[in-house]
This record gives C-alpha cells, sequence and structure tokens, in this order.
C-alpha cells in the first residue's frame, strides 16, 4: 500500500475524456481544484424503544462527487461537455505530486463515470484566463496511487456491489447474498 501521508498538493491535473470502446479521447484540458470524492456512510440514528442507549445502522454511502476547476476553454471542450448533458461522461484525470519526507514522486489516476451535475458557467476576470466549474455525480470510480515501488487500487462500483482496496471487495458478501455477483461453486 502506498504511503500518502503528508503528500504536497497536486498542483494541476490533465482530463481525458474517455470514448465509448473505453479508448482515451486526444481531446485533454488542464484542471485545478481537484476534489476527488470520499466515502462517508450515513446512519440512522433514531432511539429505539427499549434500549438502553442509541444504537447507529449503518445506511448507504452517500453522493460521490467530483469537482474541478476548468483552466482552458475550447469549443470543442465545450462541444463535448455540452453534448454529455443527458447522457454518461466518462473520464480520467492523470497528476502527481510529491510526498514530502523523501521527496517521492506520488502518480495518481482518476477514472470515473457519472452524469453532469453542474457546468458550462465561466469566471472571467480581467486579466486572468476564464475559468469554469464541474460536479460530476459519479456511479463508478477507479482510484490508482503509485510511488513507482508499490501501488494502492480503489474501485467504488456500487451498481455491481464493489468497494475494492488492493483486489479485497468489501461488498463481495452482501453482492452475493442478493445474487448480483456469482457464489464460487465448491470444488469436489
Amino acid at each position: 500500500m502506498v504511503d500518502i501521508s503528508d503528500v504536497f498538493n497536486i498542483p494541476d491535473f490533465c482530463l481525458s475524456f474517455v470514448n465509448d470502446d473505453n479508448s482515451l479521447s486526444n481531446l485533454q484540458a488542464m484542471v485545478t481544484n481537484v476534489s476527488i470524492p470520499y466515502l462517508e456512510r450515513s446512519f440512522d440514528t433514531d432511539a429505539r424503544a427499549g434500549l438502553p442507549g442509541l444504537i447507529p445502522l449503518p445506511l448507504g454511502w452517500n453522493n460521490q462527487e467530483l469537482t474541478f476547476t476548468l483552466q482552458s476553454f475550447s469549443q470543442e471542450i465545450i462541444k463535448k461537455i455540452a453534448g454529455k448533458i443527458n447522457s454518461l461522461i466518462k473520464m480520467q484525470l492523470n497528476g502527481c505530486g510529491l510526498r514530502h519526507t523523501d521527496q517521492t514522486v506520488l502518480n495518481v489516476v482518476f477514472k470515473g463515470n457519472g452524469f453532469l451535475a453542474q457546468s458550462l458557467g465561466m469566471d472571467l476576470q480581467a486579466q486572468s484566463s476564464a475559468t469554469s466549474e464541474y460536479r460530476i455525480m459519479l456511479n463508478k470510480y477507479e482510484l490508482v496511487i503509485s510511488d513507482g515501488t508499490n501501488t494502492t487500487t480503489v474501485i467504488y462500483d456500487p451498481m455491481n456491489y464493489v468497494l475494492s482496496v488492493d483486489g479485497v471487495n468489501t461488498l463481495e458478501d452482501q453482492g452475493q447474498a442478493i445474487g448480483v455477483i456469482p457464489t464460487p461453486s465448491p470444488t469436489p
């Protein structure tokens, strides 16, 4: 597992769009202010009759939002995003940062699928470039962090009952229980 403690900020990411055949398109843009989602769970915290105290019951995970600021405008990028206003957007963000303690370079790749929740506005400032902020409501993502020696991979795909960290799916038992994930056949 990659040690991501004490990581210097990752100032810029390169945004690439993913084609329907899962290849990367040639259309790319520089993005900043990237907020990669973290998992946060909701809990039922209602007091139950007869219990001596509150027992929080875990519910589902909260919305997974990817937010970023697009640093440049091109007609092609605006057309690409506007063309996906009512359909699934597939994208990949690539970035890197330095670990303060030993100056190791950490490479970060984030792949996500989701739907546009906020877009196409512009911040126009004198003597500065135009920017726009985007928010994507994700339904699936993969985060890979590598320091050249170790790699950590997190996959979140709730539709298929996948919450995997380095190949260990913590939702596998639940998925098998409801038949979403096949149960392995016993070997004779």
